[in-house]
């Protein structure tokens, strides 16, 4: 089984991060097969973020998780089956077919991943899958669960995936993945040592270290433990408004009996969040049980936060209505066609506040992912392009931006120069990005420049199994590129 395979069948169960697209062989369009495959790893990973925050169930993500991953499979084994007769010319056919890739992949995650109305509620009102206030409290005190064992062919996987990074120990996504992907399976201890070799990789990546901080956590049932602490403070030293580690440091103090220190810091991180941050519901519940623990009346515990939120440059507002029960029971009982309205009310309402808070982050990765959803492929551009502004040195919000312009192009369009440039920019940040590497090359190579994708791709198969299917691809990419010319 090559790494491609492992890491297709890990993502079944685990959260996974953008990795390289596949490949066919000239003679079935390697840029359409590159695309399917990224579509339906963004699929998978945005299937892992909603089962990870509880916004769909653990049988809706496995039945999302398995037929994504079949889908995926089939594109790998589709690959598989080129012959030495491939044309040697490159076409623009890819950007064509990425097109109609995204409407087929998206219409496979609808009618899996989530209920129609289901949707509505997770993506625009940030964390319905928070119970009322008495489960809120409960979820607050409740220990860190242990997922559920995996089972034995995951299992096997998953330690066929350790064996091969030990010959990898500088593939920094497939570390990223191994470590999520232990994390998933409840094994703690063994995913924070794999983020010891993530955050060494990558030791200035404030999200990946506020991970293994947390995870640190997890591993110590909940308590944040001396080594957890400096994680956390490495962490907002890179990036002081990183909200995960804001959060996990509050809980340090609450736990050593610092209870206005955490308060503090929970109330300011509450006002800097924007009112569509899936953690506020529960941020406002710890707020509420500390300011009890402390004597805080709710006045002036009211006037604390206007405070705060006077500080952060921004009034207090009241968070969006998310639909009640009575809203989700009306909705079961509508047409297809109202429920999409209803939807699009929704994303609409999004958008609007959007235009008033340009800063929210989490608001605008949710208005990208519903448009993707909606199949309205050019606004979900211009959210993927609002992001990438508001996070310019993330390759990953840079590598979804560019695959939103993919998506958007007209049918008969060649990769455009703006989607190189930021494919160039992918690999300032992240050199060995094989996303980048590929369609970078295809984009010089439907510009004439063949030396630079041969520049291009060559340090693609540096990336690559040469045992797999993918390798031996780009390598008949590059022998086409020497048959026309220098």
């Amino acid at each position: 089984m090559t790494l491609w395979l492992i890491l297709a069948g890990i993502a079944m169960v685990a959260i996974i991060l953008l990795v390289a697209p596949l490949w066919r062989s000239p003679k079935h369009n390697p840029s359409r097969a590159a695309f399917d495959a990224q579509i339906y790893r963004d699929q998978l990973v945005e299937v892992e973020r909603d089962a990870d925050r509880g916004q769909i169930s653990p049988e809706q993500a496995a039945t999302a998780r398995t037929e994504i991953a079949r889908r995926l499979l089939a594109v790998t084994e589709g690959d598989a089956e080129g012959n030495d007769n491939a044309s040697a010319h490159m076409t623009a056919e890819g950007a064509r077919d990425a097109a109609r890739a995204s409407r087929r992949g998206i219409a496979v995650f609808v009618g899996l991943a989530v209920p129609i109305a289901a949707f509505g509620v997770y993506m625009i009102t940030g964390s319905p899958h928070l119970p009322s206030q008495p489960g809120l409290e409960a979820q607050a005190r409740a220990p860190v669960k242990t997922p559920p064992a995996p089972g034995e062919d995951t299992a096997k996987l998953v330690a066929q995936l350790g064996e091969r990074l030990k010959d990898r120990p500088t593939d920094l996504r497939g570390w990223t993945l191994y470590a999520r992907t232990l994390a998933s399976l409840g094994r703690f201890a063994d995913a924070a040592t794999a983020y010891q070799r993530v955050i060494t990789l990558s030791p200035q990546d404030a999200e990946l270290r506020s991970r293994y901080a947390e995870i640190q956590i997890f591993a110590a049932q909940g308590t944040v433990s001396p080594a957890a602490r400096a994680s956390l403070e490495a962490t907002l030293a890179l990036d002081p408004k990183e909200p995960r580690a804001r959060y996990y440091l509050g809980l340090a103090e609450s736990q050593a009996g610092k209870l206005e220190e955490a308060l503090s810091i929970w109330i300011g991180l509450e006002s800097e969040s924007g009112p569509d941050a899936p953690w506020n519901r529960l941020l406002g519940v710890r707020i509420s049980r500390l300011a009890a623990r402390t004597k805080v009346t709710p006045d002036a515990l009211a006037a604390r936060r206007e405070q705060a939120a006077a500080k952060a440059g921004k009034a207090v507002t009241e968070a969006p209505r998310g639909p009640t029960s009575e809203d989700l029971k009306a909705a079961q009982s509508m047409t297809q066609k109202d429920r999409m309205g209803m939807i699009r009310g929704m994303v609409a309402g999004l958008s609007e506040r959007l235009k008033s808070n340009p800063d929210d982050l989490a608001g605008w990765q949710r208005l990208a992912r519903s448009y993707d959803v909606l199949g309205e492929a050019e606004k979900a551009r211009d959210a993927y392009g609002h992001i990438a502004k508001l996070r310019p040195d993330d390759p990953v919000a840079l590598a979804k931006y560019a695959a939103s312009i993919a998506r958007a192009l007209p049918r008969d369009a060649r990769i455009p120069k703006e989607l190189m440039e930021i494919g160039d920019r992918i690999l300032t940040l992240d050199p060995r990005h094989t996303g980048a590497l590929w369609f970078t090359g295809v984009a010089r190579a439907q510009t004439g420049d063949r030396a630079g994708a041969r520049e291009r791709w060559t340090r693609l198969l540096a990336e690559l199994d040469p045992k797999s299917p993918q390798y031996a691809d780009v390598k008949k990419s590059i022998e086409a590129l020497d048959k026309t010319g220098p």
